[in-house]
């Protein structure tokens, strides 16, 4: 991927020179190193300036291949219905070409969006059927990364069998290719979903054979490290053993602040794991110091109506729900409750779970 700055001139050349292709292609790649650097505003709008352009020119393929990249970034920034929208878009123009791997792409997009709703079904017959197409073009890394999207939704679904499995069969097939890569995040992947079986022995396991492959390939200090160190810090956490969890966060909070600086969507998510660890520590003073930067920079960075922003008010309202203030707790619970039925529906697992904890909160106050 090339600089930012480098695009930049890309973009004012193409449009000295009226060269529209160059101008769109120019857009298209500031775009997508935008989103990679987590500024999906400015991403957005380049992105949708090569929109404009490959329509301008009657690029089809051009076409297909920014509305994914613009569905991803709609994504990213808790656009999802506009995503979903993007991406059908994408698959329709790709259809009409028949152009197999920009599909089966697209049926994969069509799966992570249709996940992040809540219909786990949809999800799993978009992951299918981009699983097929793959198969048929005998994309080994593809299928293995279509594998592990499944197994994502058996596991959101509660069979951690299938996703045990399912995630065994694309580990199995990265090793089989020498992806060494893909093999550390489906192992990543693997060790979570023992942990929430409830077997820590095994969940560490893999966790560990995750990050001593993703050191070896990266280096200490790259983000992927990072998110398998919180997988263990969580891991640590669950076991009670809350010292070593809390180093573990810390660690990859340090590395995620070296790479992104502390202005950034993950960074906001490593914050809220450590308030919640903090919360279990029964240290409610630096959780909420945790959850309230956590808040902070999911509300500057993707926005006040962006369901991570809601998931933070969420874990600040069990913070002072624990701490016997009922009203902050409600107040914070019907921030969440508008963001996520704006985001997901009023129908969705996530939506309905607000409800129930906003419905317990004001029952409990009542009672007491």
């Amino acid at each position: 991927m090339k600089n930012t700055d480098t695009l930049t001139n890309q973009i004012k050349k193409a449009q000295q020179e009226g060269n529209k292709p160059l101008e769109m292609k120019a857009f298209l790649e500031y775009g997508n190193s935008l989103s990679e650097a987590g500024d999906t505003i400015k991403a957005i709008e380049s992105l949708e300036k090569a929109l404009i352009i490959s329509n301008e020119i009657g690029d089809r393929t051009s076409q297909g291949n920014i509305l994914g990249s613009l569905g991803t970034a709609y994504g990213d920034a808790g656009r999802l219905l506009e995503a979903m929208q993007v991406f059908e878009q994408a698959l329709s123009i790709h259809e009409a070409v028949n152009d197999q791997q920009g599909i089966g792409a697209d049926l994969q997009n069509l799966g992570n969006i249709a996940s992040s709703l809540g219909d786990l079904n949809k999800a799993r017959e978009c992951y299918q059927k981009s699983l097929a197409i793959k198969e048929l073009l005998n994309d080994k890394r593809g299928i293995s990364s279509s594998l592990a999207n499944l197994a994502t939704v058996f596991s959101a679904m509660g069979d951690l069998t299938s996703a045990i499995e399912y995630f065994e069969k694309a580990i199995k097939i990265s090793e089989e290719i020498g992806d060494q890569y893909g093999m550390a995040v489906y192992l990543n992947n693997l060790g979570a979903t023992f942990r929430e079986l409830g077997d820590f022995g095994k969940s560490r396991e893999y966790l560990k054979k995750s990050l001593h492959i993703l050191e070896r390939l990266f280096g200490n200090d790259h983000p992927r490290v990072a998110t398998t160190l919180i997988n263990l810090g969580m891991l640590l956490q669950n076991s009670k053993n809350y010292e070593e969890a809390n180093s573990y966060f810390l660690r990859a909070l340090e590395i995620q602040q070296k790479v992104f600086g502390n202005d950034h969507p993950i960074v906001a998510t490593t914050y809220s794991n450590l308030g919640l660890l903090m919360m279990d520590t029964g240290d409610f003073e630096k959780a909420e110091r945790y959850l309230t930067n956590a808040l902070s920079i999911s509300e500057h960075t993707l926005g006040h109506n962006h369901p991570d922003a809601a998931q933070v008010l969420n874990n600040l309202a069990l913070l002072y729900w624990q701490e016997g203030n009922h009203q902050k707790a409600a107040d914070k619970l019907k921030e969440a409750l508008l963001i996520y039925e704006g985001a997901f529906g009023e129908n969705h697992p996530t939506t309905n779970l607000v409800k129930d904890n906003l419905k317990a909160v004001e029952t409990e106050a009542k009672s007491g």
